[in-house]
């Protein structure tokens, strides 16, 4: 896993992290609930809002068959003006 900042340059701000999937569903893994069955399809990378060392701030987003798509995809909330 990967941590990165929103936006570019001195614009950066806030947090995420890339991870590859492994299979499980996220409840499983985490034992952190939320609604319907997400799986973290395995070798799958995916993002979420999240600053190291804490929980998770938003649901996964993914799958993406790269960390860089998965990198280029949250920043692009970032480019739109879109608030997490």
């Amino acid at each position: 896993m990967t941590y990165h900042k929103f936006g570019h340059g001195e614009n950066a701000f806030g947090s995420f992290e890339v991870f590859v999937g492994d299979g499980r569903k996220l409840y499983e893994k985490d034992d952190w609930p939320i609604e319907g069955n997400f799986i973290l399809e395995e070798g799958k990378f995916f993002w979420w809002s999240c600053v190291a060392g804490c929980l998770p701030d938003t649901e996964p987003f993914g799958p993406f068959g790269s960390e860089k798509e998965a990198i280029e995809d949250a920043n692009s909330y970032w480019e739109e003006g879109t608030k997490i």
